[in-house]
Formats: structure tokens, sequence, C-alpha cells
């Protein structure tokens, strides 16, 4: 796997990309949130993956949710659009 280029225009959030590279392992992102005001989409752009879905698992502070399951997300015009709750971690991982 590689560290891919990672870009998110929002100080709030930060985001973590791989590609799948030369490996069996599907392209990934982590996305950590502190934004303060939930229901604040953000838009996730994804480039250079061949991948059009990708499931989510999130984590949340103090133990709220960890690693579930919160569906697939899919790529529409180049975008995924997310809304985390404050004191988040989704990893999306690419399915299809």
């Amino acid at each position: 796997m590689y560290v891919a280029e990672a870009y998110l225009a929002n100080p709030q959030a930060f985001l973590i990309a791989f590609s799948q590279g030369k490996t069996d392992h599907p392209d990934a992102f982590i996305l950590t949130s502190n934004i303060y005001i939930w229901s604040l989409p953000i838009e996730i752009k994804i480039k250079g993956s061949n991948y059009t879905e990708f499931r989510a698992f999130r984590t949340t502070e103090y133990g709220k949710e960890r690693f579930i399951d919160i569906g697939i997300y899919k790529i529409k015009n180049g975008v995924i659009t997310y809304d985390p709750p404050q004191g988040s971690i989704t990893t999306f991982i690419g399915v299809k």
C-alpha cells in the first residue's frame, strides 16, 4: 500500500488516505473530526481510485461507537458527502 495524497478544506477535520498500490488491499481513507457543529457535511473529493463505493466504520469519543459499520458511501460526481459527529474517527474502505 501507499500513502496517497489527501486534502480537506476544513480545519476541524483531518484526512489520511492509502492506495492499494500493488497489493490486494483496497483503497482506504480515514477522517478524524473535531467539528463543533454536527450537520455540516464534508465533501471528500476522490481522485485516482478505481473504487466507486466505500464501506464506512465509525468510532466516537467516550466509546459510544466502536468501529461500527455505518454503511456504504457511493462516489457521486467525484465526491463522497459525509456528516461526521464531533470527536469521531471514520474509516472508509473501498468495496466496489
